[in-house]
């Protein structure tokens, strides 16, 4: 049996602390995703010592599913991508969002509001993406950070361990 651990925190800068695992409005309307397996073409301008080929697999889940919403694509960043990655190497250890507030500010990201998806999963490489990101989309406060429309900016980390973990993690910034 695959053990498959998923937290979500979405937090608005004003109530930083504050889990939320509510449906917002824009969630109450949402549709199981199709989603889609081929890959997009890799934005030109990420740095790829930043962002992996398989970190841009899932960034492409997160902007098709939003572009199906109706909400706007995810711009993804080196400065987010970086922080996403400092993220999971954090996650390997200890999986819990225990500090995830001071890594934004650890890479002087600004925002009104932020949030974090983390996931970790032993499914082989070929299937971990499309794996974590469905867990994500089936639990309502990881749906409600991918599809929140004030979350403009997006970092996706991924590492793995030896034995086969999978880790991921995904930063939003508004």
């Amino acid at each position: 049996m695959k053990l498959i651990l998923v937290f979500a925190v979405a937090i608005a800068a004003a109530a930083i602390g504050n889990v939320t695992g509510t449906a917002t409005t824009a969630d109450a309307a949402v549709r199981q995703p199709q989603l889609v397996a081929a890959d997009d073409p890799a934005p030109s301008a990420l740095n790829p010592r930043v962002w992996s080929r398989i970190e841009i697999k899932m960034l492409n889940q997160h902007n098709r599913v939003r572009i199906n919403r109706g909400v706007p694509r995810l711009r993804p960043t080196d400065q987010m991508g970086r922080v996403a990655n400092h993220r999971c190497n954090q996650i390997k250890t200890n999986f819990s969002h225990d500090g995830w507030q001071a890594a934004f500010g650890k890479f002087n990201v600004h925002a009104s509001t932020i949030g974090e998806n983390i996931a970790w999963n032993a499914h082989p490489h070929h299937k971990t993406t499309i794996k974590a990101f469905q867990q994500w989309m089936n639990s309502p406060g990881h749906r409600a950070n991918i599809l929140r429309p004030s979350f403009k900016r997006v970092g996706i980390g991924h590492c793995a361990t030896p034995d086969g973990r999978h880790f991921w993690v995904g930063v939003f910034a508004g």
